[in-house]
């Protein structure tokens, strides 16, 4: 009825009605942010996972020897370099010291002790290890010794990387026995 209708103020109608497609477009404003904030998230989520994949596998694949230790310098991962170049599985190695496992007693002195003193400070090292593999035969690797940490900064145990040297360190042992070989012709050579 048109007495009923005059009765009432229409502009408290239209104010409601603004808020309320206001709140409605506020919402679905809110809605499509938190969207388009989950696909950027997940897409960033498969880049990392991308790129975590492919470390991985470079770790697990290069033909250094890793290996990653706890506090107390346990094994608690290899690679597969370690592996072949060691002749230890993962499983012989995982609890075991790098030095007990694969010490041969012929390492220089001064490398125990640099190994020793980056274990003892947390600190980075890099030093030349004669080792013994499974199979008893000698490699030496030149290591880098890392300490890793966690987000409070407290230390969380090593990553040891290895290089084979041993080609290297049997042709240097080549060159010092011919080297000494021309010398010793040498002084024959003077005697006569």
């Amino acid at each position: 009825l048109p007495a009923f209708d005059a009765a009432f103020d229409r502009s408290v109608q239209a104010t409601v009605a603004a808020a309320g497609m206001s709140v409605t477009l506020l919402a679905a404003f809110a809605a499509w942010l938190l969207a388009a904030g989950r696909a950027r998230i997940a897409q960033r989520a498969r880049e990392l996972t991308t790129d975590l994949d492919r470390l991985a596998k470079v770790v697990e694949r290069t033909s250094n020897t890793v290996l990653i230790t706890d506090r107390e310098h346990r094994i608690v991962w290899v690679n597969e370099g370690f592996t072949r170049i060691s002749g230890y599985s993962a499983d012989e190695a995982v609890g075991r010291h790098p030095a007990v496992l694969l010490g041969g007693g012929k390492t220089a002195l001064a490398a125990l002790e640099a190994l020793h003193n980056a274990a003892s400070t947390s600190s980075v090292c890099r030093v030349e290890v004669i080792y013994r593999a499974k199979d008893r035969s000698e490699f030496w690797l030149d290591i880098e010794l890392q300490p890793t940490r966690d987000e409070q900064g407290e230390l969380t145990g090593f990553i040891e990387v290895g290089t084979d040297i041993t080609a290297l360190k049997q042709t240097e042992r080549r060159l010092e026995a011919a080297r000494d070989e021309a010398a010793a012709m040498a002084a024959d050579l003077d005697l006569m």
